[in-house]
């Protein structure tokens, strides 16, 4: 049986946060032993031949507009491929700086939309573009997103606050609902919270039944009580399971998990590993109180965009009866890079994050001995400055083997992959 979830709206007495919840709950299995989800088998036959729904995906990034990482790939796959099957699915995500309202073709759809936070409203502008019979919205907030990256700065509680409470005020007084609204990561982590609670009584969110799919789990945005004054739910107080300590900070990510119609993530063995001490990110005990309704689901892939026979940015286009034309894409490569064109030298590429988390813990262990073995190292990405500056002295001390660049290009990953 789940454990209760509890709720204290005291800001001032010793509450706990998600990242301080107790690192073994009544009956946890022990660590690293992943116990069986209790979650009802999905029937995918039975899904595809049901009621057609209206769906709207809520996500800090998706592709081809803005990318840091493996969600927007997804984000942007996944809503296209459910059109394709007869749903009604729009897309909403921050107007970055980085997104060209003339490259993209956005559309001025609604203005002046007033988004409360705490004491007072924002008043936000929403675009519009089309691609492949999805929708997408992009919430502009100028002071909020107008800035050089998508995310990590002090005030990004604030700013995806803004962004969510936008987009549930925009829908709001639109005329499309939805049946369904799937939020992503911490980032509208809060918005499943919302549709429980200030939006359960709304006559269009009302009804809505909300999934909340974790693609990070590390990364859980976590704040001070003032973010629940932000949001407008101080009232409805810190979430924790019993037995837990006491704190006074809020899990965004952790809110999302309790709140949520369905939790998922991306693959059924990550989603039964999470339920551990060792893969949860001490949010293990939260999620056994909702492994009745958390599934993993394994990521696809976007056949058409990943199609080597058609890929533009490849030097040489191939397909299953075609790999001899392959070493022309890997000289492009070295040489893209600075490295020497050799046929015959392996060459390996790491397309990440460059943190703990990726393993790059492990890779600082292990690149002396490839390099030793004569392979070449390309390496794309941004991360920890510590990660950085050991690349850096691998490049100057083996020139001929090892390479990098510290930016993300999509295009780029794509020719790597």
């Amino acid at each position: 049986m789940s454990e209760p979830i509890t709720t204290s709206a005291n800001p001032r007495g010793s509450l706990p946060t998600a990242s301080a919840l107790p690192l073994a709950a009544p009956g946890a299995p022990a660590t690293g032993q992943p116990e069986p989800l209790t979650s009802p088998r999905l029937d995918a036959v039975a899904a595809q031949r049901g009621p057609r729904l209206r769906i709207l995906f809520m996500a800090a990034e998706v592709t081809p507009y803005v990318k840091t990482g493996g969600p927007a790939d997804v984000i942007g796959a996944l809503p296209r491929a459910l059109s394709q099957m007869g749903h009604d699915v729009r897309i909403a995500l921050p107007r970055y700086k980085a997104v060209d309202v003339e490259r993209w073709g956005l559309q001025l759809v609604a203005s002046r939309v007033a988004a409360p936070m705490s004491q007072r409203s924002e008043l936000v502008d929403v675009y519009e573009t089309r691609q492949d019979g999805v929708r997408i919205y992009f919430v502009e907030a100028p002071a909020y997103f107008n800035r050089e990256r998508l995310a990590n700065y002090p005030d990004d509680g604030d700013r995806f606050i803004l962004f969510s409470r936008a987009v549930m005020e925009f829908i709001r007084v639109g005329d499309w609902v939805p049946d369904v609204i799937h939020c992503h990561d911490w980032h509208t982590g809060v918005v499943p919270n919302w549709l429980k609670t200030i939006y359960r009584d709304d006559p269009a969110l009302g009804r809505a039944a909300s999934v909340y799919t974790i693609h990070n789990l590390a990364i859980q945005g976590i704040f001070g009580y003032r973010i629940l004054e932000v949001a407008g739910i101080a009232e409805e107080g810190f979430v924790y399971t019993e037995g837990g300590d006491q704190s006074a900070t809020v899990d965004l990510m952790g809110r999302g998990i309790v709140f949520a119609d369905l939790v998922s993530t991306v693959s059924p063995r990550y989603a039964a590993e999470i339920l551990t001490e060792e893969y949860g990110e001490r949010l293990d005990p939260l999620l056994r109180t909702r492994k009745d309704r958390l599934y993993g689901i394994l990521n696809g892939i976007d056949t058409e965009q990943f199609n080597p026979a058609t890929d533009p940015g490849l030097a040489a286009r191939f397909d299953a009866f075609s790999f001899d034309r392959r070493p022309e894409n890997k000289a492009a490569l070295q040489r893209q890079f600075g490295l020497p064109v050799e046929e015959r030298t392996p060459l390996l590429a790491i397309i990440s994050r460059l943190n703990d988390q990726k393993g790059y813990d492990l890779l600082d262990q292990s690149l002396l001995p490839l390099l030793a073995q004569g392979v070449q190292i390309m390496i794309q990405g941004t991360g920890d400055s510590h990660y950085h500056q050991m690349i850096q002295k691998l490049a100057v001390r083996y020139p001929r083997q090892v390479a990098f660049q510290f930016t993300f290009s999509a295009e780029l990953s794509q020719r790597i992959c």
